[in-house]
């Protein structure tokens, strides 16, 4: 018998959603990211400071993902303040 082994994928109603965060400094500690925004009500799952392809430079983004399934999830976009800050949201780009 053939014995390949496979994996499967979870379907897109299960699969967290992905938005980047921006405008804090590189230097700013992840977990301070997640505490500040669960005191705003949104539960984030995983949070990771994005870095340059080549040289792995930190960059001043990071990647938040929230689980689709929670009714708070969509209202991360209406936080404007993190860590004492003004900042934006981006969707996720894939790199090419």
């Amino acid at each position: 018998m053939n014995r390949e082994e496979f994996y499967a994928i979870p379907p897109p109603s299960e699969r967290p959603y992905k938005v980047v965060l921006k405008g804090l400094p590189a230097s700013t500690d992840i977990d301070e990211i997640k505490k500040d925004l669960a005191n705003e009500g949104v539960t984030v799952s995983k949070a990771a400071r994005l870095t340059q392809r080549i040289s792995k430079f930190p960059l001043p983004m990071f990647l938040v993902e929230v689980r689709k399934n929670v009714p708070d999830s969509r209202y991360i976009l209406d936080v404007s303040n993190c860590c004492y800050m003004s900042i934006p949201w981006d969707s996720l780009r894939r790199r090419p």
